[in-house]
């Protein structure tokens, strides 16, 4: 994510509710994509702004903003911890949702993903004694996520039971979303094709796909072909950990643009190493080598970001390593998402 400049002059980050310089409250208009002063701008603050710390502007005759006022459903408030968990986890939806208005696939002014179609809302539920478990996943545009998951302790403790090298927040929230624009921008569209020539079939009996990967877990050789251990479970997970990992890959590689980082690593050639791209979703040479010097870029970026970490004992900061086919999946993704196809 970028920095934005305060009317003061000073660099403002994405979650800023208030100038550490001019000592001024800011809010964060996603139209424009900038940060203003409420008291004389005009633009009036989320309602939910005292309660979570959400730094967004009011949409136009509502109370809330474009991100809080897609949340139809909230665990009690009134019990222990929800509170907190329900700011994480807005706090993280904030910051996915701002990516996916930077290509286009989703409308910060209250149109959500476009004329038509089912409009993307969440669901943030706790499981309770006597009901079902609530399951983190997305049904018909209804992103479900299970507030526990806002529990550092039980991420890492599923993490580490299920065998991940990654689990966050943002990272569900990437993954969910993805289920819906597969529904949106894929199904019965004209890139159908291609995506089943890239992910495989999506008419695979999805339960059967799942029962197999627990048992007997992905083939030694996943990587060759995906991003993520997940991701061979059933092409729809292909598509939804490909989808995450372009928004990680957007997100990163703007913060480091922003920053003026300086990448001396060399992990995958030049952008020539890139030329399999050509084709991808209709891409030209361009095209193509825009994403791959991107991407050369972005890797190196990865590298030196691992390497901070690891400096810090912490673990990686992207404990993965996408390959030529993970790259192009990406690639596809990206496109469908800005609207190429």
């Amino acid at each position: 994510m970028r920095t934005f400049p305060c009317p003061c002059g000073n660099r403002l980050h994405f979650e800023n509710t208030r100038c550490l310089v001019c000592g001024n409250e800011v809010i964060y208009d996603p139209v424009q994509d900038g940060f203003y002063l409420p008291v004389d701008s005009g633009h009036l603050p989320c309602t939910n702004r005292g309660l979570i710390g959400c730094n967004w502007v009011q949409l136009p005759g509502s109370a809330y903003c474009a991100s809080c006022s897609i949340t139809l459903r909230l665990p009690s408030l009134e019990r222990d911890k929800n509170l907190l968990r329900w700011t994480a986890l807005e706090y993280a939806k904030r910051r996915m949702l701002r990516t996916l208005i930077s290509t286009g696939a989703w409308k910060a002014d209250g149109s959500g993903a476009g004329q038509g179609g089912t409009p993307l809302v969440f669901e943030f539920l706790e499981s309770l004694p006597g009901v079902a478990e609530v399951t983190t996943g997305h049904n018909v545009g209804v992103v479900t996520v299970n507030v526990v998951e806002a529990d550092d302790d039980r991420r890492e403790r599923a993490r580490e039971r299920l065998g991940e090298p990654y689990r966050t927040l943002l990272g569900h929230l990437r993954h969910e979303v993805g289920h819906y624009f597969w529904d949106r921008l894929i199904k019965d569209g004209p890139a159908l094709e291609e995506f089943r020539q890239r992910f495989g079939d999506d008419r695979e009996d999805y339960s059967s796909a799942m029962q197999s990967y627990y048992q007997t877990g992905p083939s030694p050789d996943w990587n060759l072909r995906h991003i993520s251990a997940y991701a061979t479970m059933h092409p729809w997970e292909d598509w939804a950990e490909t989808w995450a990992h372009m928004m990680h890959r957007l997100d990163t590689l703007e913060t480091a643009n922003d920053a003026g980082i300086a990448v001396d690593v060399r992990v995958g050639g030049d952008g020539n190493a890139f030329a399999h791209l050509v084709g991808i979703a209709g891409a030209d040479e361009e095209e193509a080598a825009r994403f791959g010097r991107d991407s050369e870029r972005w890797l190196g970026v990865i590298v030196i970001a691992n390497d901070l970490s690891r400096s810090m004992g912490q673990p990686d900061t992207y404990p993965f390593t996408p390959g030529n086919e993970a790259m192009a999946k990406i690639f596809f993704a990206e496109r469908i998402a800005t609207g190429k196809v």
